[in-house]
């Protein structure tokens, strides 16, 4: 194929673009609102209310350009959301509804009040009123309170405080404006409780079911946060907003938890038994499909086929990343796998330079070019697996995905940080194998897995 200019996405050298207006800030390659808000000195509620036309604050675009708060209106937004009324889907509004709504959710903020104010203090409590910090080495009683303070899983309540305690606890440190050290001081309990995380973070989540409302698409507050830890998010992924991903999420838990669908009522929303089985931890009823990769799975249009050209391509797509990985995941995973793709051919992809209308920036911006048009999957020599197969692929341990398969999953799927970016690998041989920018890239399990496939891609 003739050789092209390099992609977009792809190339490190900066459009000349005006400078900033005073005030402002332009988004760099790898920014995140928190990262943005924790640098500038103010809060991710703030900066969002500075910048209204910002639709959504998973998604952020490199040269994007910000408005930072003035110092008047940096404060820290209430991070509530309004119960929505409680009249049944498809009945017509009355006119006492949404006051009848208002009503429950202060009726439910003041039991909740009181039972914040009875708990008696905690081991963590004690521990940091004697003039003691909490760091990550530390075991024991107070270490579960922490864990418990943010909101963690119960089966990760493990008294131990190791890194994804740290992690967590960073995350909440920088959301709150506090040094993010890792450490409990007296500041960082102080905000901890009086975030109403007494006992647990959840309660929040139970103080709006409490008012009859489910969490919903949408939503955005504390409680969206501790559905999202409960959820197992990664801290970036810790949004505060119930945006598609986190939607996604919920739906795979009601798959797997109680067989639901499409056209369930509820389905992508939260209620009291979603919650239970949310934090209940994973599911065991998930089996893997049995459908094996070299039995294609019947499709309307035929079965799939994969060329022996195309055969012979994967193969050598799996032995060229295990070969040229870097050795340690640097958040480069869509530089090095079109690096893998192009170098060894795959498809049509035989030059850097190749799908030049490609936004390659982020991993999703494959997916976005390839599903839009069935002649830009031509124009690569690819074909879409995922939405070929019946049923259709949504989990990257499905075994109809063969070796030598591009996946590329949404942005807060299980083993992605980058909150906008998402993800892409090649899989590999070896079971649970999946390789990009660093050896040990991994998405769980096949019943711990939870995010969004966006597309698998094998070539014609």
């Amino acid at each position: 194929m003739p050789i092209t200019t390099s992609p977009r996405p792809l190339t490190t050298t900066p459009a000349t673009t005006p400078p900033p207006p005073t005030g402002s800030v332009t988004v760099q390659v790898g920014d995140t609102l928190s990262a943005l808000a924790a640098r500038h000195g103010t809060t991710i509620d703030a900066l969002a209310a500075a910048n209204p036309g910002l639709r959504d604050r998973d998604v952020i675009h490199p040269g994007q350009v910000l408005t930072l708060p003035t110092t008047s209106s940096s404060a820290a937004l209430p991070r509530t959301t309004t119960p929505s009324p409680t009249t049944a889907p498809g009945a017509p509004p009355t006119a006492t509804s949404s006051t009848d709504g208002r009503s429950r959710a202060a009726a439910a903020d003041q039991l909740a009040s009181a039972r914040i104010a009875s708990v008696p203090s905690t081991r963590l409590e004690a521990h940091v009123v004697a003039g003691r910090t909490l760091q990550e080495g530390a075991r024991g009683a107070e270490v579960v309170d922490l864990q418990r303070f943010l909101g963690m899983r119960t089966v990760d309540q493990d008294g131990v405080f190791g890194p994804a305690t740290r992690a967590a606890l960073e995350s909440w440190q920088s959301r709150h404006g506090l040094a993010v050290d890792g450490i409990v001081g007296p500041a960082t309990l102080k905000s901890l409780k009086s975030a109403g995380a007494v006992g647990e973070a959840r309660r929040s989540v139970e103080m709006h079911l409490a008012t009859g409302a489910p969490l919903r698409e949408g939503d955005r507050g504390d409680h969206i946060l501790a559905l999202q830890r409960a959820l197992g998010f990664s801290p970036a992924g810790q949004t505060g907003v119930f945006g598609p991903t986190t939607r996604a999420a919920v739906e795979d838990v009601q798959r797997r938890a109680f067989g639901m669908g499409a056209s369930s009522p509820g389905f992508g929303t939260v209620g009291p038994q979603t919650w239970e089985a949310i934090t209940a931890g994973p599911t065991s009823t998930t089996t893997p499909p049995t459908t094996t990769p070299s039995t294609p799975a019947p499709v309307a249009g035929g079965p799939v086929a994969i060329s022996d050209r195309g055969r012979a391509q994967m193969s050598a797509l799996v032995q060229h990343a295990r070969a040229n990985h870097s050795g340690a995941s640097r958040g480069r995973c869509m530089e090095y796998v079109w690096r893998y793709m192009t170098t060894s051919g795959y498809g049509k992809l035989d030059n850097w330079g190749d799908l030049p209308r490609m936004d390659g920036a982020l991993a999703r911006g494959l997916p976005d070019y390839l599903n839009a048009s069935p002649a830009h999957l031509k124009e690569a020599g690819l074909q879409r697996l995922d939405t070929a197969t019946s049923p259709r692929i949504t989990n990257p341990h499905d075994s109809r995905i063969p070796p030598g398969a591009i996946i590329v999953v949404a942005p807060g799927s299980t083993g992605t940080a980058h909150p906008t970016a998402g993800d892409i690998v090649v899989k590999g041989t070896r079971p649970g194998e999946f390789i990009n920018d660093g050896p040990r890239m991994n998405y769980g399990s096949q019943g711990s897995w939870h995010g969004r496939i966006l597309g698998v891609y094998v070539p014609e």
